[in-house]
């Protein structure tokens, strides 16, 4: 977190600031006096903006997942068992898929 004051000391300490690595998030809140209150409005915003990030994520995942479920090919067995004991019968060839 970069907190911004009204200016600075040195050209040392603008160069730092320039240069520094930026995350996935930048929020500026100016709407109070008090740097406090900015702070912690600005931590709620990248909250808000975190878990956008993440429920947007979430959805995908199921959409991908949801998708996939539809796309198994059901009724061409590989393997065949019989019996209560379970005994392997033998290997289907797979048929290309259509």
């Amino acid at each position: 977190m970069d907190t911004i004051s009204r200016g600075f000391r040195s050209s040392e300490r603008r160069q730092r600031t320039d240069t520094a690595r930026w995350g996935a998030y930048a929020v500026v809140v100016r709407a109070e006096r008090s740097q406090h209150q900015n702070r912690r409005l600005a931590l709620a915003r990248l909250q808000a903006l975190a878990d956008a990030d993440a429920a947007e994520a979430q959805a995908a995942r199921d959409g991908q997942a949801h998708w996939l479920h539809h796309q198994v090919q059901r009724g061409d067995p590989v393997r065949v068992f019989d019996g209560p004991g379970f005994v392997e019968k033998g290997r289907v060839k797979l048929m290309p898929s259509r």
